[in-house]
């Protein structure tokens, strides 16, 4: 559908850190839609099941976490009739001890416009102390320069309109919700308003359900 700051002389540490938020919202961010342009290179191919899902997290399994987003919210980011692809499990993406799923749903008309939704949902609970911070740091550092905060969702929240996605961060508890929009042809992406319904809704789940 993922200027910096210097500092004279970083120690280790701060590299380190550093390294771990850029990597993170690259991947999380710039990347969000790349799977929707490969995919758009076949419109024959069938997303394909996996038999089993190793290392979930603890709570929702990958089906009940993306299905837990109702069908309105869906069709309001990217129309109708759309395909749901099966959810993928992330683990140790982007750094060791994260883990969580990634969520996508994509629409096609007749004359080769496609609407894409991605959502990584990531959780920090099993990472080393101080990755989600880094990882949030990352992101508004990331946004920021074209960036909106938002304070009706999680306990932060920012969104922004870069290289023609269109990206909504949310954080709460041990959780990161990224939800990137993006679109082909004469499609427009979703609206930040219609990001923001299905990342407040995968948000909840991911907290009661851990």
């Amino acid at each position: 559908m993922h200027g910096r700051r210097v500092i004279p002389l970083p120690s280790l540490a701060m590299r380190g850190r550093r390294a771990l938020a850029v990597s993170m919202v690259l991947a999380v961010v710039l990347v969000g839609c790349s799977k929707g342009s490969d995919d758009a290179k076949d419109d024959k191919t069938e997303p394909t099941t996996s038999a089993s899902i190793p290392n979930k997290p603890a709570g929702l399994d990958g089906d009940e976490f993306c299905a837990v987003v109702p069908e309105p919210f869906i069709v309001g980011a990217v129309g109708e009739p759309y395909r749901t692809y099966d959810p993928v499990p992330l683990k140790d993406f982007p750094v060791p001890g994260v883990s969580g799923y990634e969520c996508q749903w994509e629409w096609r008309s007749p004359q080769g416009d496609i609407r894409n939704l991605k959502v990584d949902a990531l959780s920090f609970s099993g990472a080393m102390e101080g990755a989600l911070d880094a990882s949030w740091k990352g992101t508004v550092d990331t946004l920021s320069a074209k960036g909106t905060p938002r304070e009706d969702l999680g306990e932060e929240a920012i969104s922004a309109k870069l290289q023609g996605l269109v990206t909504l961060s949310a954080r709460e508890g041990d959780w990161q919700i990224t939800s990137v929009a993006s679109s082909q042809g004469e499609a427009s992406p979703a609206s930040v308003e219609a990001l923001a319904r299905v990342t407040a809704v995968l948000l909840k789940a991911a907290n009661e359900g851990n």
